[in-house]
């Protein structure tokens, strides 16, 4: 996990992440989106379902690549019964699979407004 937070764009950085779209592949409908939202108020970012389109979002994707090899990332080391509860439109997370579970893992998703 990484906290987005932590990350410091230029104006010019900043305005290429909002401005530039990618394709958004999510197993049902793709759509288009940029890896920051208005105002500043959301990172989507996940190199595995974000499809660059362009020159601008090929850019975008590098500005991006740097920027997260700074930043410090903490392991969670799962035990039986443990729950992490974070906000996804700030913090970058990534999974792998659980040590002996043979892949196997539940995810739950909760809304608080």
């Amino acid at each position: 996990m990484a906290d987005t937070s932590l990350l410091n764009f230029s104006s010019g950085a900043r305005r290429l992440l909002q401005d530039s779209q990618f394709r958004v592949l999510n197993g049902r409908k793709s759509f288009f989106a940029p890896v920051i939202g208005p105002d500043y108020t959301f990172f989507r970012f996940d190199k595995a379902c974000m499809v660059p389109i362009d020159a601008q979002s090929r850019a975008a994707l590098e500005e991006m690549d740097c920027a997260i090899s700074d930043l410090p990332f903490e392991q969670v080391d799962w035990t039986e019964g443990q729950v992490l509860v974070l906000d996804n439109w700030r913090i970058l997370h990534g999974r792998s699979s659980p040590a002996g579970s043979g892949g196997g893992r539940v995810l739950e998703r909760v809304l608080v407004q």
